[in-house]
């Protein structure tokens, strides 16, 4: 029952957001050093687990 659902809702050429991002990235014409650089500045410090009490 949920295969048929999800069949009938779901578009047959649904976008991809990986295949999208890439798309993108060939577009525009980003390269490997490029994405080097943004590895070098993000936070690489784990995010603080949710609490839902005190």
């Amino acid at each position: 029952m949920r295969e048929i659902l999800a069949a009938a809702v779901t578009p047959e050429r649904r976008v991809r957001v990986g295949q999208a991002l890439a798309a993108t990235g060939r577009k525009i014409g980003l390269t490997n050093d490029d994405l080097a650089v943004f590895e070098s500045v993000r936070d690489t410090m784990p995010a603080d687990p949710l609490r839902f009490t005190e």
